[in-house]
This record gives C-alpha cells, structure tokens and sequence, in this order.
C-alpha cells in the first residue's frame, strides 16, 4: 500500500467525512438550518489545518 500523503491517521479524514455528512444531511432537512451550515464551515476549515492538498482553496461558510 502507498504511503499516505498527510502524518496523521486516516481517522482524521474520517472523522471530517463523518462531519461532513451530518451536516450536509442537517442541511437537507432544512436549508436554512444555521448550524448545519456552520458544522459545514468548520469540518472544511479543519481539512486544510490538518492536510496539505495542493489547490485547496480555504472554505468560508457563507453569510445569510
């Protein structure tokens, strides 16, 4: 198996996919659900504190 291109455990990513998908189901449920959106926010933050992807651009929840 390849070497991973980040340090830290693959639970890491996990735990930002699992994060990911809570929020974005909040979100289904009810669009304008603010804390969904900001869970969002957050987890996508966290990806580019935690891993070094070339191109990521820095998310920024957007103001309602």
């Amino acid at each position: 198996t390849p070497a991973l291109p980040y340090a830290l455990p693959i639970s890491t990513l996990h735990g930002l996919i699992t994060e990911l998908l809570s929020s974005a189901g909040q979100l289904a449920q009810n669009p304008d659900d603010e804390e969904g959106l900001e869970r969002m926010g957050q987890a996508l933050r966290h990806y580019s504190e935690y891993f070094d992807h070339p191109g990521w651009v820095a998310f920024d929840a957007p103001k309602r």
